[in-house]
């Protein structure tokens, strides 16, 4: 109905690398119309926090780590309660190996919105990679009993019990995201 609509077309290109993310599809062409759409969305409306925080996202998993600090920044400025963009800024610490500033990134969210699970779930894998695996699992328990079939939460708490050696809850944890979701490859590989 309004093709220069800009926020409908930034959530539109979120979807579509939310595909690679979530492990529903390894077909990167996703990310290049994910960012096709982001940079129309952007033309439209330059201040849209949603599109720069979304294009983090695709430059993430483009394998264009470098160009997430200057999205994400922009999209915190110009409207600080949208918590995609701080996300995706811990994510780059994170990748980054900068624990520290992703878990008081995560944190922030989580105090302020213990319910958002895509900060819990990252501030729990975080915890999981410094080598607390036990915290991460807290942390995707605590998703879980939110919502018993959140795939991130599952994987997670798979990965977390991988790290502790215990095989046989790692199973179940994917064994319960695989039935949820037969076509998610990353379930599978793991």
């Amino acid at each position: 109905l309004d093709a220069s609509f800009a926020h409908a077309r930034a959530w539109h290109a979120f979807t579509h690398a939310l595909l690679l993310d979530s492990g529903l599809s390894n077909d990167t062409s996703w990310l290049y119309q994910a960012e096709s759409e982001l940079q129309r969305a952007l033309h439209d409306d330059p201040n849209s926090a949603r599109a720069h925080s979304a294009l983090a996202m695709v430059y993430l998993y483009q394998g264009r780590k470098d160009l997430m600090p200057q999205a994400t920044r922009r999209a915190i400025e110009l409207d600080p309660n949208e918590k995609d963009g701080p996300v995706m800024l811990a994510i780059y610490h994170q990748w980054s190996g900068e624990y520290d500033q992703s878990q008081a990134l995560l944190k922030s969210i989580v105090d302020v919105d213990p319910v958002f699970f895509p900060a819990r779930a990252n501030f729990g894998e975080n915890q999981r990679q410094m080598g607390n695996p036990s915290g991460s699992i807290r942390e995707q328990q605590l998703i879980l009993e939110q919502d018993p079939k959140n795939m991130f939460a599952l994987t997670f708490m798979g990965l977390a019990y991988l790290t502790q050696g215990d095989a046989t809850k790692a199973r179940a944890a994917l064994v319960r995201a695989q039935d949820l979701e037969p076509r998610n490859y990353q379930v599978r590989v793991l």
